[in-house]
């Protein structure tokens, strides 16, 4: 999200007024410029075998709980994403900093308890899939879908404290050789038949107000509520393009896991 939205905000994109672009959520368009075309959580996934005799843990608080009480069963058997080779995995860190006063607390537990990080969402999930792992942390919601309704035994939370959602963003590039058909592109992304194939042949979570039903903004929210925190289209998305604050925030990360 963060280097389309600076291509936006530094010239690089069009403005590309669409049928959508009045109606289309605000924290999801930036000036018509950029468009959140998504609606992805970062879930939390278990292994379902290893919990028939307690619930998993449905926020941080209780993740944490989860892993001091079962310290020894659970050792090394807990994963997430490395944040210094994962896009998405930096940006629901990054967020988790601005969301949680207490997330550094949730990441030096994961590393008293072994934590294992991965570049990848699948590396995660199949060892979550075959019970390798126990748990999962801040794992991308629609690649988490997806796997598991192919993996019975992988389980999905939607962090009750709070669920940060990104999105993928769509953009017109200032140098595009035919811009007026990749408004065009754009525009059917944005419909109602393009996001509805989005959301039920894609099994990506649709963002337009005008889709509802499973895998849709408008389902989750009427559940969730509040509890759902999208990732607004804007400049703040830039804050960790640069390089000494990235820089600190990995340092601070490593050190975290490192400490107990």
């Amino acid at each position: 999200m963060d280097l389309q939205v600076k291509l936006s905000n530094d010239g690089y994109a069009q403005r590309s007024d669409l049928a959508m672009s009045a109606r289309w959520p605000a924290w999801a368009n930036w000036r018509n410029t950029a468009y959140a075309l998504t609606f992805e959580p970062a879930v939390f996934v278990y292994h379902k075998p290893s919990f028939t005799t307690e619930e998993p843990p449905a926020s941080r608080a209780e993740f944490v709980d989860y892993l001091e009480r079962h310290a020894k069963e659970v050792h090394g058997r807990i994963a997430t994403y490395d944040i210094e080779r994962s896009g998405v995995g930096f940006l629901f860190m990054s967020r988790d900093q601005e969301q949680f006063g207490d997330i550094w607390n949730v990441i030096k537990a994961m590393g008293a308890a072994g934590v294992k990080v991965y570049s990848t969402s699948s590396a995660i999930l199949e060892r979550v899939s075959d019970g390798r792992f126990v748990l999962g942390y801040n794992i991308l919601g629609s690649y988490a879908a997806d796997w598991a309704s192919r993996h019975p035994d992988v389980g999905i939370v939607l962090p009750k404290d709070y669920t940060v959602v990104m999105s993928r963003i769509g953009l017109v590039p200032e140098a595009a050789a035919n811009p007026a058909l990749g408004r065009r592109y754009l525009e059917f992304f944005m419909s109602k038949e393009g996001q509805t194939i989005m959301a039920r042949q894609l099994q990506i979570p649709a963002v337009s107000p005008e889709v509802a039903g499973e895998n849709t903004a408008n389902t989750m929210q009427a559940i969730h509520g509040a509890q759902l925190r999208p990732v607004p289209v804007s400049p703040g998305l830039m804050v960790y393009l640069d390089q000494v604050k990235r820089s600190r925030l990995i340092e601070r990360w490593n050190e975290a896991l490192r400490s107990q």
